[in-house]
Protein backbone atom coordinates (compact mmCIF):
# COMPACT_ATOMS: atom_id res chain seq x y z
CA UNK A 1 0.00 0.00 0.00
CA UNK A 2 1.28 3.46 -0.92
CA UNK A 3 1.67 5.97 1.86
CA UNK A 4 -0.21 9.23 1.76
CA UNK A 5 2.91 11.17 0.82
CA UNK A 6 3.69 9.04 -2.24
CA UNK A 7 2.62 10.08 -5.73
CA UNK A 8 -0.38 8.24 -7.11
CA UNK A 9 0.82 6.35 -10.20
CA UNK A 10 -0.19 3.20 -12.04
CA UNK A 11 3.20 1.61 -11.37
CA UNK A 12 2.89 2.49 -7.68
CA UNK A 13 -0.50 0.76 -7.50
CA UNK A 14 0.68 -2.34 -9.33
CA UNK A 15 2.29 -4.01 -6.30
CA UNK A 16 -0.63 -3.69 -3.82
CA UNK A 17 -3.12 -4.60 -6.57
CA UNK A 18 -1.16 -7.75 -7.45
CA UNK A 19 -0.79 -8.64 -3.76
CA UNK A 20 -4.54 -8.29 -3.24
CA UNK A 21 -5.22 -10.52 -6.23
CA UNK A 22 -2.87 -13.26 -5.04
CA UNK A 23 -4.44 -13.32 -1.59
CA UNK A 24 -8.02 -13.54 -2.89
CA UNK A 25 -7.54 -15.27 -6.27
CA UNK A 26 -9.34 -18.50 -5.35
CA UNK A 27 -12.41 -16.73 -3.98
CA UNK A 28 -12.40 -14.36 -6.96
CA UNK A 29 -12.35 -17.20 -9.49
CA UNK A 30 -15.25 -18.97 -7.76
CA UNK A 31 -17.23 -15.75 -7.37
CA UNK A 32 -16.81 -14.75 -11.02
CA UNK A 33 -17.90 -18.17 -12.28
CA UNK A 34 -21.00 -18.14 -10.08
CA UNK A 35 -21.86 -14.57 -10.98
CA UNK A 36 -21.57 -15.24 -14.72
CA UNK A 37 -23.85 -18.26 -14.34
CA UNK A 38 -26.41 -16.10 -12.54
CA UNK A 39 -26.15 -13.47 -15.29
CA UNK A 40 -26.74 -16.12 -17.95
CA UNK A 41 -29.70 -17.50 -15.98
CA UNK A 42 -31.30 -14.05 -15.87
CA UNK A 43 -30.28 -12.34 -19.10
CA UNK A 44 -30.34 -15.04 -21.79
CA UNK A 45 -34.09 -15.76 -21.59
CA UNK A 46 -34.93 -12.07 -21.19
CA UNK A 47 -32.98 -11.08 -24.31
CA UNK A 48 -34.48 -14.01 -26.22
CA UNK A 49 -37.99 -12.96 -25.21
CA UNK A 50 -37.38 -9.39 -26.41
CA UNK A 51 -36.08 -10.68 -29.75
CA UNK A 52 -39.20 -12.84 -30.07
CA UNK A 53 -41.35 -9.72 -29.51
CA UNK A 54 -39.40 -7.80 -32.16
CA UNK A 55 -39.76 -10.70 -34.62
CA UNK A 56 -43.51 -10.92 -34.02
CA UNK A 57 -43.89 -7.18 -34.65
CA UNK A 58 -41.70 -7.35 -37.77
CA UNK A 59 -43.83 -10.17 -39.19
CA UNK A 60 -40.99 -12.31 -40.55
CA UNK A 61 -38.43 -14.81 -39.35
CA UNK A 62 -35.33 -12.61 -39.48
CA UNK A 63 -35.11 -9.06 -38.15
CA UNK A 64 -33.10 -6.27 -39.69
CA UNK A 65 -31.41 -3.28 -38.08
CA UNK A 66 -34.39 -1.14 -39.06
CA UNK A 67 -36.75 -3.56 -37.29
CA UNK A 68 -34.68 -3.32 -34.10
CA UNK A 69 -34.48 0.49 -34.39
CA UNK A 70 -38.23 0.71 -34.98
CA UNK A 71 -38.90 -1.33 -31.85
CA UNK A 72 -36.42 0.75 -29.82
CA UNK A 73 -38.32 3.95 -30.70
CA UNK A 74 -41.69 2.61 -29.53
CA UNK A 75 -42.91 3.23 -25.96
CA UNK A 76 -42.38 -0.47 -25.17
CA UNK A 77 -38.88 -0.32 -26.67
CA UNK A 78 -37.98 2.79 -24.68
CA UNK A 79 -39.31 1.18 -21.49
CA UNK A 80 -37.26 -1.94 -22.21
CA UNK A 81 -34.16 0.17 -22.87
CA UNK A 82 -34.60 2.01 -19.57
CA UNK A 83 -35.22 -1.16 -17.55
CA UNK A 84 -32.58 -3.16 -19.43
CA UNK A 85 -29.97 -0.43 -19.05
CA UNK A 86 -30.65 -0.15 -15.32
CA UNK A 87 -30.50 -3.92 -14.82
CA UNK A 88 -27.32 -4.25 -16.90
CA UNK A 89 -25.53 -1.42 -15.10
CA UNK A 90 -26.82 -2.67 -11.76
CA UNK A 91 -25.39 -6.13 -12.45
CA UNK A 92 -22.03 -4.62 -13.36
CA UNK A 93 -21.97 -2.65 -10.11
CA UNK A 94 -23.10 -5.66 -8.07
CA UNK A 95 -20.31 -7.71 -9.61
CA UNK A 96 -17.82 -5.00 -8.72
CA UNK A 97 -19.27 -4.74 -5.21
CA UNK A 98 -18.86 -8.48 -4.62
CA UNK A 99 -15.22 -8.35 -5.71
CA UNK A 100 -14.52 -5.41 -3.40
CA UNK A 101 -16.17 -7.11 -0.42
CA UNK A 102 -14.13 -10.28 -1.02
CA UNK A 103 -10.97 -8.19 -1.14
CA UNK A 104 -11.92 -6.38 2.06
CA UNK A 105 -12.52 -9.69 3.83
CA UNK A 106 -8.93 -10.68 3.13
CA UNK A 107 -7.82 -7.66 5.18
CA UNK A 108 -9.80 -8.89 8.21
CA UNK A 109 -8.13 -11.28 10.63
CA UNK A 110 -11.45 -12.76 11.78
CA UNK A 111 -14.04 -12.98 9.04
CA UNK A 112 -17.68 -12.21 9.91
CA UNK A 113 -20.22 -15.05 9.90
CA UNK A 114 -21.82 -15.90 6.57
CA UNK A 115 -25.22 -14.74 7.84
CA UNK A 116 -23.91 -11.26 8.61
CA UNK A 117 -22.14 -11.13 5.27
CA UNK A 118 -25.39 -12.03 3.48
CA UNK A 119 -27.20 -9.35 5.45
CA UNK A 120 -24.55 -6.95 4.34
CA UNK A 121 -25.00 -7.83 0.67
CA UNK A 122 -28.83 -7.70 0.87
CA UNK A 123 -28.69 -4.34 2.59
CA UNK A 124 -26.34 -2.95 -0.05
CA UNK A 125 -27.85 -4.53 -3.19
CA UNK A 126 -30.79 -2.17 -3.50
CA UNK A 127 -28.60 0.89 -2.94
CA UNK A 128 -26.13 -0.39 -5.56
CA UNK A 129 -28.96 -0.71 -8.09
CA UNK A 130 -30.16 2.79 -7.17
CA UNK A 131 -26.64 4.04 -7.77
CA UNK A 132 -26.64 2.52 -11.26
CA UNK A 133 -30.09 3.94 -12.05
CA UNK A 134 -29.10 7.43 -10.93
CA UNK A 135 -25.93 7.31 -12.99
CA UNK A 136 -27.88 6.12 -16.04
CA UNK A 137 -30.48 8.88 -15.75
CA UNK A 138 -27.88 11.63 -15.40
CA UNK A 139 -25.87 10.28 -18.32
CA UNK A 140 -28.99 9.92 -20.53
CA UNK A 141 -30.04 13.50 -19.80
CA UNK A 142 -26.51 14.66 -20.63
CA UNK A 143 -26.53 12.80 -23.95
CA UNK A 144 -29.99 14.03 -24.95
CA UNK A 145 -28.74 17.20 -26.76
CA UNK A 146 -26.07 15.17 -28.58
CA UNK A 147 -28.68 12.61 -29.64
CA UNK A 148 -30.95 15.38 -30.93
CA UNK A 149 -28.09 16.87 -32.96
CA UNK A 150 -27.35 13.42 -34.41
CA UNK A 151 -30.98 12.98 -35.48
CA UNK A 152 -31.15 16.44 -37.08
CA UNK A 153 -27.86 15.80 -38.90
CA UNK A 154 -29.17 12.54 -40.34
CA UNK A 155 -32.52 14.02 -41.40
CA UNK A 156 -30.98 17.08 -43.05
CA UNK A 157 -27.96 15.47 -44.75
CA UNK A 158 -28.49 11.72 -45.20
CA UNK A 159 -32.23 11.14 -45.63
CA UNK A 160 -32.48 11.79 -49.40
CA UNK A 161 -31.01 8.42 -50.47
CA UNK A 162 -30.54 4.93 -49.11
CA UNK A 163 -27.76 4.75 -46.51
CA UNK A 164 -25.74 2.37 -48.70
CA UNK A 165 -25.58 5.03 -51.40
CA UNK A 166 -23.73 7.35 -49.02
CA UNK A 167 -21.45 4.53 -47.84
CA UNK A 168 -20.50 3.57 -51.42
CA UNK A 169 -20.53 6.86 -53.34
CA UNK A 170 -19.53 9.11 -50.43
CA UNK A 171 -20.66 12.51 -51.71
CA UNK A 172 -19.55 15.74 -49.95
CA UNK A 173 -22.58 15.69 -47.62
CA UNK A 174 -21.46 12.26 -46.41
CA UNK A 175 -18.12 13.64 -45.26
CA UNK A 176 -19.84 16.60 -43.61
CA UNK A 177 -22.18 14.28 -41.73
CA UNK A 178 -19.27 11.96 -40.87
CA UNK A 179 -17.32 14.91 -39.44
CA UNK A 180 -20.26 16.00 -37.30
CA UNK A 181 -20.84 12.40 -36.22
CA UNK A 182 -17.19 12.00 -35.27
CA UNK A 183 -17.31 15.12 -33.11
CA UNK A 184 -20.50 13.89 -31.42
CA UNK A 185 -19.00 10.45 -30.76
CA UNK A 186 -15.92 12.02 -29.20
CA UNK A 187 -18.16 14.25 -27.07
CA UNK A 188 -20.14 11.22 -25.88
CA UNK A 189 -16.98 9.28 -25.02
CA UNK A 190 -15.50 12.27 -23.16
CA UNK A 191 -18.75 12.77 -21.24
CA UNK A 192 -18.90 9.10 -20.24
CA UNK A 193 -15.24 9.14 -19.16
CA UNK A 194 -15.73 12.34 -17.17
CA UNK A 195 -18.72 10.94 -15.27
CA UNK A 196 -16.98 7.63 -14.69
CA UNK A 197 -13.83 9.19 -13.23
CA UNK A 198 -15.77 11.73 -11.19
CA UNK A 199 -17.92 9.03 -9.59
CA UNK A 200 -15.37 6.21 -9.56
CA UNK A 201 -15.21 6.09 -5.73
CA UNK A 202 -18.98 6.12 -5.21
CA UNK A 203 -19.30 2.33 -5.04
CA UNK A 204 -16.66 1.71 -2.33
CA UNK A 205 -17.98 4.72 -0.40
CA UNK A 206 -21.48 3.25 -0.55
CA UNK A 207 -20.24 -0.19 0.52
CA UNK A 208 -17.73 0.59 3.24
CA UNK A 209 -19.12 3.83 4.66
CA UNK A 210 -22.84 2.93 4.57
CA UNK A 211 -23.72 5.98 2.51
CA UNK A 212 -26.78 6.49 0.37
CA UNK A 213 -26.32 6.66 -3.42
CA UNK A 214 -26.54 10.44 -3.86
CA UNK A 215 -24.35 11.02 -0.81
CA UNK A 216 -21.80 8.55 -2.16
CA UNK A 217 -21.76 10.32 -5.54
CA UNK A 218 -21.16 13.69 -3.91
CA UNK A 219 -18.44 12.26 -1.68
CA UNK A 220 -16.74 10.65 -4.69
CA UNK A 221 -16.82 13.96 -6.57
CA UNK A 222 -15.20 15.75 -3.62
CA UNK A 223 -12.47 13.12 -3.10
CA UNK A 224 -11.56 12.86 -6.79
CA UNK A 225 -11.28 16.64 -7.08
CA UNK A 226 -7.70 17.79 -7.74
CA UNK A 227 -6.78 14.17 -8.53
CA UNK A 228 -9.02 13.74 -11.56
CA UNK A 229 -6.29 13.53 -14.19
CA UNK A 230 -4.38 10.87 -12.27
CA UNK A 231 -7.53 8.87 -11.66
CA UNK A 232 -8.39 9.18 -15.36
CA UNK A 233 -4.97 8.01 -16.52
CA UNK A 234 -5.05 4.99 -14.20
CA UNK A 235 -8.68 3.88 -14.65
CA UNK A 236 -9.13 4.71 -18.32
CA UNK A 237 -5.64 3.45 -19.09
CA UNK A 238 -6.53 0.06 -17.64
CA UNK A 239 -9.82 -0.09 -19.56
CA UNK A 240 -8.13 0.93 -22.82
CA UNK A 241 -5.31 -1.56 -22.28
CA UNK A 242 -7.66 -4.48 -21.68
CA UNK A 243 -9.75 -3.41 -24.69
CA UNK A 244 -6.69 -3.40 -26.95
CA UNK A 245 -5.59 -6.76 -25.56
CA UNK A 246 -9.07 -8.09 -26.31
CA UNK A 247 -8.91 -6.82 -29.89
CA UNK A 248 -5.46 -8.36 -30.37
CA UNK A 249 -6.68 -11.65 -28.89
CA UNK A 250 -9.70 -11.66 -31.18
CA UNK A 251 -7.55 -10.96 -34.25
CA UNK A 252 -5.07 -13.67 -33.27
CA UNK A 253 -7.86 -16.18 -32.68
CA UNK A 254 -9.38 -15.42 -36.10
CA UNK A 255 -6.07 -16.15 -37.80
CA UNK A 256 -5.63 -19.32 -35.75
CA UNK A 257 -9.17 -20.48 -36.49
CA UNK A 258 -8.74 -19.82 -40.21
CA UNK A 259 -5.60 -21.98 -40.28
CA UNK A 260 -7.27 -24.79 -38.29
CA UNK A 261 -10.35 -24.81 -40.52
CA UNK A 262 -8.21 -24.74 -43.64
CA UNK A 263 -6.18 -27.75 -42.44
CA UNK A 264 -8.89 -29.83 -40.73
CA UNK A 265 -12.04 -28.66 -42.46
CA UNK A 266 -15.35 -27.64 -40.90
CA UNK A 267 -15.88 -30.84 -38.96
CA UNK A 268 -18.27 -30.71 -35.97
CA UNK A 269 -15.65 -31.51 -33.34
CA UNK A 270 -13.32 -28.85 -34.80
CA UNK A 271 -16.07 -26.21 -34.72
CA UNK A 272 -17.04 -27.14 -31.16
CA UNK A 273 -13.41 -26.99 -30.00
CA UNK A 274 -12.95 -23.56 -31.61
CA UNK A 275 -16.16 -22.25 -30.04
CA UNK A 276 -15.10 -23.47 -26.61
CA UNK A 277 -11.65 -21.91 -27.07
CA UNK A 278 -13.18 -18.59 -28.04
CA UNK A 279 -15.56 -18.72 -25.07
CA UNK A 280 -12.59 -19.36 -22.77
CA UNK A 281 -10.72 -16.38 -24.25
CA UNK A 282 -13.71 -14.10 -23.83
CA UNK A 283 -14.21 -15.28 -20.24
CA UNK A 284 -10.54 -14.62 -19.47
CA UNK A 285 -10.67 -11.09 -20.90
CA UNK A 286 -13.89 -10.41 -18.97
CA UNK A 287 -12.32 -11.68 -15.74
CA UNK A 288 -9.23 -9.51 -16.19
CA UNK A 289 -11.38 -6.46 -16.96
CA UNK A 290 -13.86 -6.81 -14.10
CA UNK A 291 -11.52 -7.99 -11.36
CA UNK A 292 -8.73 -5.65 -12.43
CA UNK A 293 -10.88 -2.53 -12.34
CA UNK A 294 -12.31 -3.52 -8.93
CA UNK A 295 -8.81 -4.09 -7.53
CA UNK A 296 -7.58 -0.76 -8.87
CA UNK A 297 -10.66 1.19 -7.72
CA UNK A 298 -10.36 -0.21 -4.20
CA UNK A 299 -6.70 0.73 -3.97
CA UNK A 300 -7.47 4.23 -5.26
CA UNK A 301 -10.15 4.51 -2.59
CA UNK A 302 -7.79 3.38 0.18
CA UNK A 303 -4.97 5.63 -1.02
CA UNK A 304 -7.17 8.71 -1.32
CA UNK A 305 -8.69 8.11 2.11
CA UNK A 306 -5.21 7.88 3.63
CA UNK A 307 -4.29 11.16 1.96
CA UNK A 308 -7.37 12.82 3.43
CA UNK A 309 -7.09 11.10 6.83
CA UNK A 310 -10.35 9.19 6.42
CA UNK A 311 -11.33 5.62 7.36
CA UNK A 312 -8.05 3.96 8.41
CA UNK A 313 -7.48 0.56 6.90
CA UNK A 314 -7.70 -1.27 10.20
CA UNK A 315 -11.34 -0.26 10.57
CA UNK A 316 -12.59 -2.31 7.59
CA UNK A 317 -13.31 -5.30 9.81
CA UNK A 318 -15.51 -3.16 12.05
CA UNK A 319 -17.32 -1.72 9.05
CA UNK A 320 -18.04 -5.18 7.63
CA UNK A 321 -19.22 -6.57 10.96
CA UNK A 322 -21.54 -3.71 11.88
CA UNK A 323 -23.54 -2.73 8.82
CA UNK A 324 -26.39 -0.27 8.95
CA UNK A 325 -29.65 -1.97 10.03
CA UNK A 326 -31.52 -3.22 6.97
CA UNK A 327 -34.79 -1.47 6.29
CA UNK A 328 -37.94 -3.64 6.48
CA UNK A 329 -38.74 -2.48 2.95
CA UNK A 330 -35.43 -3.94 1.76
CA UNK A 331 -36.31 -7.29 3.34
CA UNK A 332 -39.78 -7.22 1.75
CA UNK A 333 -38.23 -6.39 -1.61
CA UNK A 334 -35.74 -9.23 -1.20
CA UNK A 335 -38.47 -11.76 -0.39
CA UNK A 336 -40.60 -10.55 -3.31
CA UNK A 337 -37.66 -10.64 -5.69
CA UNK A 338 -36.48 -14.13 -4.75
CA UNK A 339 -39.44 -16.00 -6.33
CA UNK A 340 -39.20 -13.84 -9.45
CA UNK A 341 -35.47 -14.51 -9.57
CA UNK A 342 -36.04 -18.27 -9.50
CA UNK A 343 -39.36 -18.74 -11.28
CA UNK A 344 -39.43 -16.06 -14.01
CA UNK A 345 -36.24 -17.19 -15.80
CA UNK A 346 -37.41 -20.81 -15.47
CA UNK A 347 -40.69 -19.92 -17.20
CA UNK A 348 -38.79 -18.15 -19.97
CA UNK A 349 -36.42 -21.08 -20.40
CA UNK A 350 -39.45 -23.37 -20.77
CA UNK A 351 -40.83 -20.98 -23.38
CA UNK A 352 -37.59 -21.27 -25.32
CA UNK A 353 -38.15 -25.03 -25.64
CA UNK A 354 -41.35 -24.30 -27.56
CA UNK A 355 -39.36 -22.23 -30.03
CA UNK A 356 -36.97 -25.14 -30.35
CA UNK A 357 -39.73 -27.54 -31.43
CA UNK A 358 -41.94 -25.13 -33.41
CA UNK A 359 -39.25 -23.06 -35.05
CA UNK A 360 -39.63 -22.23 -38.77
CA UNK A 361 -37.27 -23.77 -41.32
CA UNK A 362 -33.84 -22.13 -41.54
CA UNK A 363 -32.93 -20.58 -44.90
CA UNK A 364 -29.48 -19.33 -45.86
CA UNK A 365 -29.30 -15.88 -47.45
CA UNK A 366 -26.05 -14.62 -48.97
CA UNK A 367 -26.02 -11.00 -47.85
CA UNK A 368 -24.63 -8.92 -50.75
CA UNK A 369 -23.85 -12.21 -52.48
CA UNK A 370 -20.90 -14.43 -51.67
CA UNK A 371 -18.64 -11.56 -50.64
CA UNK A 372 -15.74 -13.91 -49.83
CA UNK A 373 -15.58 -15.31 -53.36
CA UNK A 374 -16.31 -12.10 -55.31
CA UNK A 375 -16.81 -8.35 -54.74
CA UNK A 376 -20.02 -7.78 -52.81
CA UNK A 377 -23.18 -6.55 -54.57
CA UNK A 378 -21.95 -7.70 -57.99
CA UNK A 379 -23.26 -10.27 -60.46
CA UNK A 380 -20.18 -12.38 -59.77
CA UNK A 381 -21.04 -12.43 -56.05
CA UNK A 382 -24.59 -13.48 -56.92
CA UNK A 383 -23.39 -16.31 -59.18
CA UNK A 384 -20.98 -17.50 -56.47
CA UNK A 385 -23.82 -17.45 -53.94
CA UNK A 386 -25.88 -19.69 -56.23
CA UNK A 387 -22.94 -22.02 -56.78
CA UNK A 388 -22.36 -22.30 -53.01
CA UNK A 389 -25.95 -23.50 -52.49
CA UNK A 390 -27.46 -20.48 -50.76
CA UNK A 391 -31.27 -20.37 -50.69
CA UNK A 392 -31.31 -16.67 -51.45
CA UNK A 393 -28.84 -14.01 -52.56
CA UNK A 394 -29.54 -10.46 -51.44
CA UNK A 395 -28.17 -7.22 -52.89
CA UNK A 396 -28.58 -3.90 -51.15
CA UNK A 397 -26.63 -1.46 -53.27
CA UNK A 398 -27.10 2.30 -53.10
CA UNK A 399 -29.68 4.24 -55.13
CA UNK A 400 -27.62 4.75 -58.37
CA UNK A 401 -26.18 1.22 -58.42
CA UNK A 402 -29.29 -0.65 -57.42
CA UNK A 403 -31.38 -0.22 -60.63
CA UNK A 404 -28.47 -1.42 -62.77
CA UNK A 405 -27.92 -4.43 -60.49
CA UNK A 406 -31.62 -5.26 -60.53
CA UNK A 407 -31.86 -4.96 -64.31
CA UNK A 408 -28.82 -7.17 -64.88
CA UNK A 409 -29.71 -9.53 -62.06
CA UNK A 410 -33.17 -10.52 -63.22
CA UNK A 411 -31.64 -13.00 -65.63
CA UNK A 412 -30.22 -14.84 -62.61
CA UNK A 413 -33.72 -15.64 -61.40
CA UNK A 414 -33.88 -18.39 -64.02
CA UNK A 415 -30.68 -19.96 -62.68
CA UNK A 416 -31.42 -19.66 -58.99
CA UNK A 417 -33.52 -17.98 -56.32
CA UNK A 418 -32.32 -14.38 -56.03
CA UNK A 419 -33.93 -11.91 -53.67
CA UNK A 420 -33.68 -8.44 -55.28
CA UNK A 421 -34.64 -6.01 -52.59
Amino acid sequence: MQTASEELTFSGLARPVWRDFLRARRALFIYEILFKLVEAWLLVPIVTLVLAIVMSQAGHVAVSNLDILGFALTPLGLLYAAIGGTVALGLVLLEQAGVMVLLALNDVAERPPVKKLLWRMVGSAWRVIQLGAFFLVVFAVTLLPLTLISFLTYKSLLSEHDIYYYLKVRPPVFWLAAGIGGILIVAMIVSAAWFYVRWSLALPILLFENQRPRTALRASRDRVRRMGWRFAVILLGWLAGVFLIGLATEAGFRLFAAVVLDKLGERPFVLIALLLAKAALLATVSFVLVVGIALITRQLYLHRNEQLGLAPKEEWGTVLRTPRPISPWNWRLAWLTLPLFLVAPLALWMTLSRYQTDRPPVLVTAHRGNARAAPENTLSAMRKAIESGADYAEMDGGAPARPRLEARGRRLQEAGRVNLR
